[in-house]
């Protein structure tokens, strides 16, 4: 909201489901007197809860331009959450966190193994199928606990998902090593080139967005 950018900007939501981040967000938008932003209480479980709040917004969609950024630590958004934010916004692009060294990077095997009931539907929803556990290839690389293959072919499932809701350009950074890595989806190629174009690296190798 510092940023100089700020100013072509006509909303910006944050969503986050525990009230005190929600608060104290709010507080720090108040103190920057950032009128055009505000924090609320959602569930990423229940879509509705964001898109109400939305609609309530009194938002022009019919002639915006979006951008939706998810920053969660784990596996933790659905993607049938994103697939109605996106139906609702209909000119959205995607950021998202995609955090694969953290519980993801632990569990894979025994996901694909089927020895991970208590999570197992957290990481099929997050997927937005269940393509990826009944695939014969992952199992044969759960057997030999290919760890890092496994997270590959799980973010390529990610991405040919996003593809099925017309966020069909994709792209991504240079991964954190065993942490994550950011993620762009756009339904237009002009998205992903502006993309590119705006993203540069910091002195330490990590990308950073130069608007």
């Amino acid at each position: 909201m510092q940023h100089e950018a700020y100013k072509h900007i006509k909303n910006i939501l944050f969503f986050d489901k525990e009230n005190e981040v929600v608060r104290i967000l709010n507080k720090r938008i108040n103190n920057l007197k950032k009128n055009k932003a505000k924090a609320f209480i959602a569930d990423y479980a229940n879509p509705s809860t964001i898109i109400d709040t939305i609609e309530n917004c009194s938002i022009d969609l019919s002639n915006s331009l979006n951008l939706l950024v998810i920053d969660p630590t784990d596996c933790s958004v659905p993607f049938e959450t994103i697939k109605k934010i996106k139906n609702k916004l209909v000119k959205m692009d995607l950021i998202i966190n995609f955090a694969y060294g953290t519980d993801l990077n632990r569990n894979i095997v025994k996901l694909v193994k089927g020895e991970l009931k208590s999570a197992e539907d957290k990481y099929i929803s997050f997927l937005g199928s269940d393509d990826f556990v009944n695939n014969k290839q992952c199992k044969k690389l759960a057997e030999q606990n290919k760890n890092d293959k496994l997270l590959e072919i799980y973010l390529e499932n990610y991405k040919e998902n996003l593809k099925k809701i017309g966020l069909r350009f994709i792209g991504t950074s240079q991964p954190i090593k065993h942490y994550y890595t950011l993620l762009f989806a756009s339904e237009n190629k002009r998205g992903l080139d502006f993309c590119n174009k705006i993203t540069k690296k910091e002195y330490s190798g990590q990308k950073m967005l130069d608007l």
